[in-house]
């Protein structure tokens, strides 16, 4: 199995787990780092803003939302370079 695979696998059970707790921060955040592996760097925005609106003090949310749109901004900076 390879990263990209690893990555959908853990997506989907996340996914599972969200449909059980929607409010599940752990599971929101798992997932929204399974989205930026595959390069769905929108679905995990989502789910890193719901999970700082659950519990604002997310410090893993926080940082991978940080780091997801320092990663958008430099790219499109080289897109324009």
């Amino acid at each position: 199995m390879n990263g990209r695979q690893a990555a959908r696998l853990t997506q989907t059970i996340k996914d599972k787990c969200i449909d059980l707790d929607p409010d599940d921060s752990d599971a929101l955040t798992y997932r929204g780092e399974a989205y930026v592996h595959l390069c769905q760097r929108e679905k995990a925005l989502v789910d890193f803003d719901k999970v700082l609106a659950l519990n604002p003090s997310h410090i893993d949310a926080y940082a991978n939302r940080t780091l997801v749109i320092q990663l958008s901004q430099m790219e499109s900076e080289t897109t324009w370079a």
